[in-house]
């Protein structure tokens, strides 16, 4: 007796046809069968947002170590507890003025506690629809919120929350570095905001210019761009711009600029003679 393989025989049956019927199926059978028998794929997580820097960054700042984040999974389970919805990576919530896309951004284990942030995307997408980042504080095991900050800081235009940098504090905190920016009328500017998020609640520590440019005006033009920064000590930052002028002959001269910032959560703008606004 011949030896029928097993696959040849599960396309048989699903034909509805003997292994030993002297009939042969026809290629609009086989077809037929295998896309019958061909599992779903599965449906990867999408984990959606800006990417958390675990090395790199702006120089002159210490990144976190990799291994103090939490893996994918880790995240849509503690998903699960903030929404109290098993299983979700996403879901739609409302600040009571607006809706938006929740998907998880980043959880960091620090201390006894995982800080979890969530990225927040104004479903609206307009021009001034500005997204969201909020802040949850979990237990180390991640099965009670422990305190919650939701939409703690604004982003930018179109639904978007800020870009986020983790980082080491030099008091040994943990810090967030968010950048946010956006062009008009021939302009473009950017800003962060350092933010130290544990140990204790979050806090503003200080905002600072990242980049001037209003090259997309008629005649002169300035451009500056943040090109370092490094501790003067633990309540005070040393920043480095870089850029160019340009004249109205169309002639380029370098441009640096140099300022101290103390971590005192001062508003913007208040970074003396600064004359670069938008």
């Amino acid at each position: 007796m011949r030896h029928i393989s097993l696959t040849v025989f599960a396309t048989l049956s699903a034909l509805g046809m003997s292994a030993c019927s002297p009939s042969k199926p026809t290629t609009d059978d086989l077809a037929a069968a295998a896309t019958a028998e061909a599992p779903a794929p599965e449906k990867p997580t999408v984990i959606g947002g800006p990417v958390v820097h675990a090395g790199g960054g702006l120089q002159g700042l210490t990144s976190i170590k990799p291994e103090m984040l939490l893996d994918t999974d880790s995240m849509v389970q503690l998903m699960s507890v903030v929404f109290s919805k098993q299983g979700t990576a996403q879901i739609i919530v409302d600040d009571g003025e607006n809706n938006y896309d929740a998907k998880p951004l980043a959880a960091i284990r620090f201390g006894n506690e995982i800080i979890f942030l969530v990225n927040n995307t104004n479903t609206n997408d307009c021009h001034n629809c500005s997204g969201a980042t909020s802040v949850y504080y979990m237990s180390s095991d991640g099965s009670v919120v422990k305190a919650a900050y939701p939409f703690t800081f604004s982003g930018n235009g179109w639904g978007g929350s800020s870009r986020l940098e983790a980082i080491l504090l030099p008091n040994g905190g943990l810090g967030i570095l968010l950048s946010s920016g956006f062009t008009a009328q021939g302009y473009t500017c950017g800003s962060y905001d350092l933010v130290q998020v544990a140990p204790g609640r979050p806090h503003r520590l200080t905002n600072f210019p990242d980049g001037y440019d209003d090259s997309g005006n008629f005649g002169p033009s300035t451009t500056l761009s943040l090109v370092g920064m490094e501790w003067v000590s633990n309540e005070k930052l040393r920043l480095h711009w870089d850029g160019s002028r340009k004249s109205e002959n169309g002639e380029f001269t370098p441009l640096m600029e140099d300022r101290e910032v103390s971590l005192d959560g001062s508003e913007p703008g208040w970074i003396a003679n600064w004359q670069y606004e938008c």
